[in-house]
């Protein structure tokens, strides 16, 4: 797979377990900085152990993979690229 493809896998989950209300209330939160798809932390954790086994099996260059995910418009998209980026060691992948 490529990064686009992973980042289009990921997206699909998101999409499954957005929630329009919860983003109206999230973005509020944050005033108005972030769009969210409204996934609560747990869900998205739990979407994210079971994508990142997808990434570590492709290979990708991850830190291209992370910026990707760092320019997506919703916000989970760049929590995600933080609990990646926190993951890998600078001399290995994960």
């Amino acid at each position: 797979m490529t990064i686009r493809e992973l980042i289009a896998n990921l997206e699909a989950r998101f999409e499954r377990l957005a929630n329009a209300e919860k983003a109206i209330k999230m973005s509020a939160y944050m005033k108005h900085q972030f769009i969210f798809f409204g996934i609560s932390a747990p869900d998205r954790s739990a979407i994210q152990r079971d994508w990142f086994p997808l990434v570590k099996k492709h290979q990708p260059d991850f830190w291209t993979l992370i910026l990707e995910l760092w320019e997506k418009d919703e916000r989970e998209f760049q929590m995600v690229a933080v609990d990646l980026s926190n993951m890998l060691d600078l001399s290995t992948k994960i």
